[in-house]
Protein backbone atom coordinates (compact mmCIF):
# COMPACT_ATOMS: atom_id res chain seq x y z
CA UNK A 1 0.00 0.00 0.00
CA UNK A 2 2.49 2.61 -0.99
CA UNK A 3 -0.38 5.80 -1.44
CA UNK A 4 -1.70 5.05 1.81
CA UNK A 5 -1.55 6.85 5.41
CA UNK A 6 0.95 6.03 7.68
CA UNK A 7 0.54 3.53 10.22
CA UNK A 8 -0.82 4.88 13.63
CA UNK A 9 2.13 6.10 16.04
CA UNK A 10 4.19 6.87 13.23
CA UNK A 11 5.46 10.19 14.90
CA UNK A 12 6.81 8.54 17.91
CA UNK A 13 10.27 7.81 18.13
CA UNK A 14 12.02 4.48 19.86
CA UNK A 15 14.34 4.86 21.97
CA UNK A 16 16.53 7.21 23.39
CA UNK A 17 19.31 9.49 22.09
CA UNK A 18 22.81 9.91 22.76
CA UNK A 19 22.36 13.28 24.74
CA UNK A 20 19.61 11.76 27.19
CA UNK A 21 21.61 8.24 27.39
CA UNK A 22 24.77 10.80 28.64
CA UNK A 23 22.25 12.80 31.02
CA UNK A 24 21.11 9.40 32.66
CA UNK A 25 24.39 8.35 33.03
CA UNK A 26 25.74 11.67 34.54
CA UNK A 27 22.59 11.46 37.56
CA UNK A 28 23.40 7.74 38.26
CA UNK A 29 27.38 8.41 38.68
CA UNK A 30 26.46 11.65 40.81
CA UNK A 31 23.99 9.60 43.01
CA UNK A 32 26.68 6.81 42.85
CA UNK A 33 29.57 9.03 43.92
CA UNK A 34 27.76 10.48 46.84
CA UNK A 35 26.59 6.82 47.98
CA UNK A 36 29.70 5.17 48.10
CA UNK A 37 31.73 6.78 50.48
CA UNK A 38 28.84 5.83 53.42
CA UNK A 39 28.77 2.54 51.91
CA UNK A 40 32.49 1.65 52.39
CA UNK A 41 32.48 3.82 55.95
CA UNK A 42 29.56 1.57 57.18
CA UNK A 43 31.08 -2.22 56.05
CA UNK A 44 34.47 -0.04 58.62
CA UNK A 45 31.73 0.33 61.41
CA UNK A 46 30.61 -3.28 61.30
CA UNK A 47 34.30 -4.72 61.50
CA UNK A 48 35.16 -2.54 64.00
CA UNK A 49 32.31 -2.94 66.58
CA UNK A 50 32.52 -7.10 65.57
CA UNK A 51 36.16 -6.14 66.30
CA UNK A 52 34.82 -4.73 70.33
CA UNK A 53 32.91 -7.14 71.04
CA UNK A 54 35.52 -10.22 70.27
CA UNK A 55 37.77 -8.23 72.52
CA UNK A 56 35.34 -7.66 75.36
CA UNK A 57 34.61 -11.22 74.77
CA UNK A 58 37.93 -12.04 75.61
CA UNK A 59 38.09 -9.79 78.65
CA UNK A 60 35.31 -11.40 79.94
CA UNK A 61 36.62 -14.66 79.31
CA UNK A 62 40.06 -13.70 81.10
CA UNK A 63 37.93 -12.98 84.24
CA UNK A 64 36.39 -16.25 84.45
CA UNK A 65 39.50 -17.97 83.65
CA UNK A 66 40.89 -15.96 86.69
CA UNK A 67 37.69 -17.50 88.79
CA UNK A 68 38.32 -20.82 87.78
CA UNK A 69 42.02 -20.78 87.87
CA UNK A 70 43.46 -18.52 90.14
CA UNK A 71 45.09 -15.55 88.11
CA UNK A 72 44.66 -14.93 84.16
CA UNK A 73 46.06 -12.06 82.13
CA UNK A 74 44.79 -10.44 78.95
CA UNK A 75 48.21 -9.18 76.93
CA UNK A 76 47.58 -6.78 74.58
CA UNK A 77 50.39 -5.69 72.55
CA UNK A 78 49.83 -3.33 69.24
CA UNK A 79 51.03 -5.07 66.10
CA UNK A 80 50.58 -8.46 67.96
CA UNK A 81 47.50 -10.74 68.68
CA UNK A 82 45.85 -10.12 71.99
CA UNK A 83 46.48 -13.51 74.12
CA UNK A 84 44.95 -15.04 77.74
CA UNK A 85 47.07 -16.21 79.26
CA UNK A 86 46.91 -18.14 82.76
CA UNK A 87 49.14 -18.62 85.67
CA UNK A 88 52.59 -18.97 84.66
CA UNK A 89 52.29 -17.78 81.38
CA UNK A 90 50.08 -20.70 79.35
CA UNK A 91 48.17 -19.35 76.37
CA UNK A 92 45.06 -20.14 75.81
CA UNK A 93 43.09 -18.23 73.65
CA UNK A 94 44.50 -16.15 70.97
CA UNK A 95 42.79 -13.12 68.75
CA UNK A 96 44.27 -11.41 65.99
CA UNK A 97 42.53 -8.38 65.06
CA UNK A 98 44.50 -8.01 62.29
CA UNK A 99 43.01 -10.81 60.21
CA UNK A 100 40.16 -8.26 59.77
CA UNK A 101 41.69 -5.05 59.19
CA UNK A 102 41.68 -3.83 62.40
CA UNK A 103 44.36 -1.40 63.86
CA UNK A 104 44.46 -2.31 67.73
CA UNK A 105 46.41 0.71 70.00
CA UNK A 106 46.82 0.99 73.86
CA UNK A 107 46.54 4.78 74.36
CA UNK A 108 48.89 6.29 76.22
CA UNK A 109 52.71 6.03 76.06
CA UNK A 110 52.54 2.58 76.56
CA UNK A 111 52.25 0.34 73.44
CA UNK A 112 51.26 -3.04 75.57
CA UNK A 113 48.84 -3.48 78.36
CA UNK A 114 48.53 -6.32 80.70
CA UNK A 115 44.82 -6.74 82.13
CA UNK A 116 45.53 -8.87 85.07
CA UNK A 117 42.22 -10.88 86.97
CA UNK A 118 42.68 -12.30 90.25
CA UNK A 119 40.62 -15.32 91.74
CA UNK A 120 38.01 -12.96 92.87
CA UNK A 121 37.47 -12.05 88.88
CA UNK A 122 38.32 -7.94 89.70
CA UNK A 123 41.26 -6.56 87.65
CA UNK A 124 44.11 -5.72 89.49
CA UNK A 125 45.72 -2.40 88.18
CA UNK A 126 44.15 -2.83 84.64
CA UNK A 127 43.52 1.24 83.96
CA UNK A 128 44.18 0.92 80.05
CA UNK A 129 42.23 2.44 76.91
CA UNK A 130 42.38 0.57 74.19
CA UNK A 131 41.52 1.92 70.68
CA UNK A 132 40.44 -0.26 67.91
CA UNK A 133 40.13 1.63 64.12
CA UNK A 134 39.93 0.82 60.49
CA UNK A 135 39.38 3.41 58.31
CA UNK A 136 37.98 6.48 59.47
CA UNK A 137 35.83 4.41 62.36
CA UNK A 138 37.49 4.45 65.66
CA UNK A 139 36.06 2.73 68.63
CA UNK A 140 37.63 3.27 72.39
CA UNK A 141 37.53 0.71 75.10
CA UNK A 142 38.05 2.34 78.32
CA UNK A 143 39.16 -0.71 81.53
CA UNK A 144 38.66 0.64 85.24
CA UNK A 145 41.25 -0.37 87.55
CA UNK A 146 39.35 -3.17 88.66
CA UNK A 147 38.60 -4.78 85.40
CA UNK A 148 35.32 -2.82 84.60
CA UNK A 149 34.51 -1.83 80.46
CA UNK A 150 33.22 1.23 79.33
CA UNK A 151 32.30 1.07 76.06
Amino acid sequence: MNGSAPPSGAGVRLGMTLLELLAVLVVAGTLLGLSAPRLVGGADRVVVREAREELIGMLQRTRLEARRTGEATLVVEEGAPVELQLRGGETVARWDPATSGVRLEVAGTRNRAEIAFGPSGTGRFANSTLVLSRGREEVRIVISSYGRVRR
